[in-house]
């Protein structure tokens, strides 16, 4: 069995580390493609230094959700239409079925320069009404559920009830149904930005790939299989593919840049001692930065007891922490003594 797992493990070291490579050349590849046609349109990487204008827009687009149940709406609310633009909702009525018995449920829009009544299912019949009304409107069948194409707008100050002291929320400006062509504009700005935000995030995340740092040696094998013996379960294949994973990116010269998901009771503690105890192998301190100091205590009881037979000390430091603890805890990490230190953010600011 050990045999057999020890196997699996080095296949999946192979396996990841030729993974990994290939994906770091298919985000530059993909960035440098996207970075060409975007400087060909004449787009810039958007920098923390945007104008106060784009960080409103980013942020209104961040806000905006996914789609919209029109029975869920509250009249006044704002809503956005794929293809007309930015409207506000004012109610759902039932009307006559024009084609045959019973009602049909419409929901009104107000527009800038329009109102708007839309089927609220099936297929959105869209009719003007008000001045001005055209010959055809008797309806435009855009042809798709209503739930693609209204989407609730969420901004600062807009939409729904006023809250605290009796203000008003200042509303978005409403699109024109008549002439599209400020919304169509709008949208394809918002697109072109959006791109420009995808360029921003491969550029940083290939900046950080192109840092280096000292590669952690690997552990001797037989000291390693001492350490890995003390866990008393099976590894999950899971466990078995994050762990090699971690330790490639451990063994290579490039920081690690990793998050472990997973529910409580699937090993995630395992895993996390597996690279901790690589690291304090090589010679290096470890800090574990914990969101309470119940679990801090926890998991100091864990690694004294699985890396207290190899000499390893550990401790740990939270804001419950005596003075004189404290200075003795702050000495053993800056001499050397204490190998792995545990705690909240307290760690942060010793």
């Amino acid at each position: 069995d050990a045999l057999s797992t020890e196997a699996t493990m080095e296949l999946l070291r192979a396996k990841f580390s030729s993974r990994r490579a290939s994906g770091i050349r298919k985000v530059q590849e993909k960035y440098h493609e996207l970075a060409s046609e975007l400087q060909a349109e004449g787009a810039q990487l958007v920098t923390t230094t945007t104008s106060g204008a784009e960080e409103a827009s980013a942020r209104e687009m961040r806000q905006m959700t996914t789609s919209v149940d029109p029975s869920r709406l509250v009249p006044g609310e704002f809503v956005v239409h794929k293809k007309y633009g930015v409207g506000k909702f004012l109610g759902i009525k039932s009307l006559p079925n024009p084609g045959g018995e019973g009602t049909v449920d419409y929901m009104f829009l107000q527009y800038a320069d329009e109102i708007a009544k839309l089927k609220a299912s099936q297929g959105m019949e869209v009719s003007w009404m008000g001045k001005g009304v055209p010959s055809d409107s008797a309806g435009l069948t855009v042809g798709d559920q209503a739930h693609r194409l209204l989407y609730r707008y969420r901004a600062q100050g807009a939409g729904g009830t006023a809250k605290g002291r009796g203000r008003t929320p200042r509303g978005p400006k409403l699109s024109t149904l008549r002439d599209t062509r400020v919304w169509e504009k709008r949208c394809n700005k918002g697109r072109k930005s959006v791109r420009g935000l995808v360029l921003n995030v491969m550029d940083t995340y290939i900046k950080r790939i192109q840092q280096t740092r000292p590669a952690y040696p690997k552990v001797a094998a037989e000291v390693h299989a001492a350490f890995e013996d003390l866990f008393p379960y099976t590894l999950t294949p899971d466990q078995q593919s994050t762990i090699v994973e971690i330790e490639n990116d451990l063994l290579s010269d490039t920081p690690m840049d990793r998050l472990v998901i997973g529910d409580v009771g699937f090993g995630k503690t395992e895993v996390a001692l597996r690279a901790i105890w690589q690291v304090v192998s090589s010679g290096c301190q470890v800090f574990v930065l914990c969101p309470t100091t119940l679990l801090a205590k926890q998991h100091t009881s864990t690694l004294a007891d699985r890396m207290g037979p190899f000499g390893i000390k550990v401790d740990m430091l939270s804001r419950f922490s005596s003075a004189p603890s404290r200075r003795s805890v702050l000495a053993g990490i800056a001499s050397g003594e204490v190998h792995v230190v545990v705690g909240t953010q307290a760690l942060l600011s010793a």
